[in-house]
């Protein structure tokens, strides 16, 4: 899944890739990983993302894609609940 973090992940794409149930999946990810799938995937993403806003010079909606967010929107909303801070902010006190 990490490999694929910038694309189009779905719970029945990982489950024909582990070869067990929807249940199954997210249970054993849950008492794993103490998290969600969705959630696990939204922070590393967001994490690549701020890695990015630092040290690339690309725009933010760029970025947004180029991390997975289909929705530039969404990712600057979801930003702001990590970081307290728009993408834009973050970047501007890094640099």
């Amino acid at each position: 899944m990490i490999s694929n973090y910038n694309k189009e992940i779905t719970i029945e794409q990982l489950c024909a890739y582990f070869f067990c149930s929807r249940s199954t999946l997210l249970n054993h990810f849950k008492s794993k990983y103490n998290t969600t799938i969705h959630k696990f995937l939204l922070d590393y993403r967001l994490e690549i993302a701020s890695e990015l806003l630092i040290n690339e010079k690309i725009s933010v909606k760029e970025i947004s894609y180029k991390c997975g967010f289909e929705d530039p929107n969404y990712f600057c909303k979801v930003f702001r609940k990590k970081y307290n801070k728009s993408p834009l902010e973050f970047k501007n006190e890094r640099t």
